[in-house]
C-alpha cells in the first residue's frame, strides 16, 4: 500500500519552469549561502521530521521506503547531540519490518518523561495489506541501562480503523490522535476506504484505538495527514480532494474536526481548488504538518498553484484566519519559480523575531542544473515588511536536495531542517542554519 504523491506531470511542468527562469538569468537579490550539514541519514529519509528536547538535542526519523526495506533497511529513529559545537549522531532504533513496523513516515512526538511516539507506515500485522502490514504507532522509551527499546502501542489491520498511518500529536493528557491514509469506511475509496483520523488511548490492557471520523473523498476529501490542535482543542489538518476523479490534478482543503454531544464533527475551513485544479498539494504528500500562532491563525504551504509558472502556478504559502463562525483565506507569498524557488515541499516554522522559514523542491537555484541534479532544493527565509512578505534570503541544501519534513527553531533563532534526494535516491541530511 504505497501513500499518494505529488503527480509526476506538475513536477515535470515545474522542472521545466526552473530551466527557463536559469535560461532567462533571473536572479534575488537576497542573501544566499547554505545549511550547515549536522547529520548524515543513510536511507531516502523522505520522513525526516524532527523534534528537539529541552536540552537542545534533536530527533528524527529515516525511511528509505518498501525496496530497501525487503533488502534490511527498513528505517530507524536517530538522535543528533551537540558537544563543544560537534553533532554527533546516534542510532536509537532501527525497525526489523515485522511486528515492530517499518518505514516510520510522521515524524516523533516527545514526551515530558523523555519518550517518544510515531508511526511506522507498513509492517505490524504482515497478514494485512498484501503482505506488507497496514502499520504501527509506536513508543520508544530508555531503560535503566540507557538502551532505547520499542513498544507497538497499536497494530493497523488496514479496515474500519484505518491503515497506512501519517501523522500523530498528543494532548496535554497524554492522548494521542493520528490519521491514517487508507481504511475506514471500506465502501469508498474502490474498496480501500478514505482514511481517518483516529484516537489512542491507555488502558488496563493496552492502548485502545478509537476511529473519531472516516473519510469518504468527494468534497470532504481524503488521506489526511499534517495534524495540529487548535486554539479550542479542536484537530485541524489536511485532505486531498477527488484523488480518484481529478487524475493528475487534485485540490485539496484544511478541515476541523470538533467535539459535539454525539461524537466527532468535521468541517471544511478552506479548499484550494484553482485552475484545473493545481491549487492544492498541501500537506498530505509530503507529511508537512500545519502551524498556528497565539492568534489562532493557521499556516501552511501549497506546492501548486500561485501566480507564477503559468499554468501550473510555482505554489504558495497561505493564511488561515478565523473570522466569527468562518474562516478566511489570504496567500502570504507566491513562489515565482526564480530564485526564490518554486514548489514548497517543507514544513513552515517561525522564528522568534516573527520571520518563516521553508523550503522548496525546485526554482533557479544558483549552481544547479535541473537536468543533472533533477531537483534544485533549498531552504528560505520569509519576512515580513512594508510591501507584504517577500523572500530576504535564501539557504542551499546538499546536493540541491529536496527539504522534507518539518522544521525547527531554538531560542537562538538558529533552524534546524533536514533534505533528502528524491531522484537519485541516494539518501539526505539534516541541516542547520545559523541566520
Amino acid at each position: 500500500m504505497n501513500a499518494p504523491r505529488i503527480s509526476r506531470f506538475i513536477k515535470i511542468m515545474l522542472l521545466l519552469s526552473a530551466v527557463l527562469a536559469v535560461t532567462l538569468g533571473l536572479s534575488l537579490s537576497a542573501h544566499a549561502q547554505s545549511g550547515a550539514i549536522i547529520g548524515s541519514l543513510q536511507s531516502v529519509a523522505t520522513f525526516a521530521s524532527l523534534v528537539r528536547d529541552s536540552s537542545g538535542n534533536i530527533y528524527g526519523v529515516e525511511n528509505a521506503g518498501e525496496a530497501s526495506c525487503q533488502e534490511g533497511d527498513c528505517g530507524k529513529v536517530f538522535q543528533l547531540t551537540q558537544n563543544s559545537g560537534i553533532w554527533m549522531q546516534t542510532t536509537l532504533y532501527t525497525f526489523t519490518g515485522s511486528t515492530d513496523g517499518s518505514q516510520p513516515a510522521g515524524g516523533l512526538i516527545l514526551d515530558s518523561a523523555g519518550n517518544l511516539y510515531g508511526t511506522a507506515s507498513a509492517g505490524g500485522d504482515l497478514a494485512a495489506c498484501n503482505g506488507a502490514g497496514c502499520g504501527v504507532v509506536f513508543k520508544l522509551s530508555k531503560s535503566a541501562g540507557g538502551e532505547w527499546f520499542e513498544t507497538v502501542l497499536y497494530t493497523f489491520k488496514g479496515g474500519s480503523d484505518g491503515g497506512l498511518p501519517t501523522s500523530l500529536i498528543q494532548n496535554t493528557s497524554g492522548v494521542l490522535f493520528g490519521a491514517t491514509s487508507f481504511g475506514g469506511n471500506l465502501n469508498t475509496c474502490a474498496g480501500s476506504g478514505c482514511g481517518v483520523v483516529f484516537q489512542l488511548s491507555a488502558g488496563v490492557t493496552g492502548w485502545n484505538e478509537t476511529v473519531l471520523y472516516s473519510f469518504t473523498a468527494g468534497s470532504n476529501g481524503q488521506s489526511p495527514a499534517g495534524l495540529i490542535f487548535g486554539s479550542s482543542g479542536n484537530i485541524l489538518g489536511t485532505a486531498i480532494v477527488d484523488l480518484y476523479q481529478c487524475a493528475n490534478f487534485c485540490g485539496a482543503l484544511v478541515f476541523e474536526l470538533s467535539k459535539r454531544s454525539k461524537g466527532w464533527q468535521e468541517s471544511t475551513l478552506h479548499k484550494f481548488q484553482g485552475q484545473f485544479g493545481f491549487q492544492g498539494a498541501i500537506g498530505p504528500q509530503y507529511f508537512s504538518p500545519l502551524i498556528s500562532d497565539a492568534s489562532g491563525n493557521i499556516y501552511g504551504t501549497a506546492y501548486s498553484g500561485g501566480k507564477g509558472c503559468s499554468l501550473t502556478g510555482c505554489g504558495f504559502i497561505f493564511k488561515l484566519s478565523p473570522q466569527g463562525a468562518a474562516w478566511k483565506e489570504s496567500t502570504l507569498y507566491s513562489f515565482g519559480g526564480e530564485a526564490d524557488g518554486a514548489g514548497p515541499t517543507a514544513g513552515l516554522v517561525f522564528d522568534p523575531d516573527g520571520n518563516l522559514y521553508g523550503g522548496t523542491q525546485n526554482g533557479n537555484v544558483t549552481g544547479c542544473n535541473p537536468f543533472e541534479y533533477g531537483y534544485c532544493g533549498q531552504l528560505f527565509k520569509l519576512s515580513q515588511g512594508s510591501n507584504g512578505w517577500t523572500v530576504a534570503a535564501v539557504y542551499g541544501t546538499p546536493y540541491f536536495w529536496t527539504p522534507t519534513g518539518n522544521m525547527l527553531t531554538d531560542a537562538s533563532g538558529n533552524i534546524y531542517g533536514s533534505a533528502c534526494d528524491e531522484y537519485y535516491y541516494n539518501g539526505g541530511d539534516v541541516l542547520e542554519i545559523i541566520p
